[in-house]
């Protein structure tokens, strides 16, 4: 009988240690959570019960009155974002500076220039660009002016040798003469500077129009494109009230130009396939109905019935002249 009662009592014992195991294993379960990982038969017997836990959402900010946020960031951070390496458009150097033209040239082609191009493709402000011409010639040099405008300057003496009809020599004279402004202007851009201005843009349109005239229709359509990627780089048909009136205007008269000359590309050019470079491009707004030399405000004043003579040169080397009545 004593060995059976101590058997019993073992067995009791035992029981009582595993009961006691298991409160305890309990107890550090609550206070150490770690400790329920340890133990996957239980983690699976008894999930947490405890409040979920609360996940942070944040809410972006409401932005009341932001269009003239962005409109300013849009006018005030021009330049802010380009790379540290800006190569300036610094003056040429002297070596390399052309000759002066006599002012007689000059006088007559520029006015040939104003009847049979600016008329049509009014890219520049005439008052400003006289005045910066006269400058030229009172100082007989080109020092201290920039290599683009200098390109303007030889690309509207280029345009205006186009008309041969009242040139002072000879047409074979004259058209030797005008490409010869024109490697003048085509060298003043090279190499294109990292900071664009309009004046690159002017050149640009110029040339094209000149080469594609003399029947260099591959060298206008480059210097075409050109025009075309210098005045979208430069966003010349975004309205900006910060401009001047002049200088608006003279940006959408440029843009038009532009966009006008492109499709007038596209459709003498019918044995050629090739797209139009503006497509679906953000337009500015239309120009006003004034004379290209206003310096302070913009005055309507259309012009009177005209008729004018001009010639265009198609790819294939006939040259179309047509006799045009100017309805304002």
């Amino acid at each position: 009988m004593g060995c059976r009662q101590v058997q019993d009592l073992q067995s009791q014992i035992a029981e009582l240690t595993q009961v006691n195991t298991q409160l305890r294993t309990k107890q550090l379960a609550k206070e150490d959570p770690s400790t329920e990982r340890a133990d996957p038969k239980r983690r699976l017997s008894d999930p947490y019960s405890g409040p979920p836990a609360a996940r942070y959402k944040p809410t972006a900010p409401v932005m009341r009155d932001f269009d003239q946020v962005r409109k300013n960031i849009q006018t005030y951070s021009q330049g802010i974002f380009d790379t540290p390496h800006v190569r300036p458009s610094a003056p040429p150097e002297e070596v390399g500076l052309p000759d002066v033209p006599p002012r007689a040239d000059f006088a007559h082609l520029s006015r040939s220039y104003l009847n049979h191009v600016h008329y049509w493709y009014p890219a520049l402000h005439w008052p400003t660009f006289s005045q910066q011409v006269d400058e030229v010639y009172t100082a007989r040099t080109f020092r201290g002016v920039s290599r683009e405008w200098i390109g303007l300057f030889f690309s509207v003496l280029a345009c205006g040798s186009l008309d041969t009809s009242g040139a002072l020599a000879s047409p074979p004279i004259a058209a030797n003469r005008g490409l010869s402004y024109f490697d003048i202007a085509a060298q003043a851009l090279t190499p294109w500077p990292q900071d664009l201005t309009i004046t690159h843009t002017q050149v640009a349109l110029l040339l094209s129009i000149f080469a594609a005239e003399s029947n260099m229709s591959s060298i206008g359509s480059l210097w075409l494109s050109s025009a075309v990627r210098t005045a979208q780089e430069l966003r010349i048909n975004t309205e900006i009230d910060s401009w001047s009136v002049v200088e608006g205007e003279v940006r959408r008269r440029l843009w038009w130009a532009i966009y006008t000359r492109d499709r007038y590309e596209r459709c003498i050019a019918e044995y050629i396939v090739q797209s139009l470079t503006f497509k679906g491009s953000r337009h500015s707004k239309q120009t006003s109905q004034c004379s290209s030399t206003i310096t302070t405000a913009i005055s309507p004043s259309p012009p009177p019935p005209k008729t004018v003579i001009f010639s265009h040169k198609a790819s294939s080397g006939l040259t179309r002249t047509r006799r045009l009545s100017l309805v304002p």
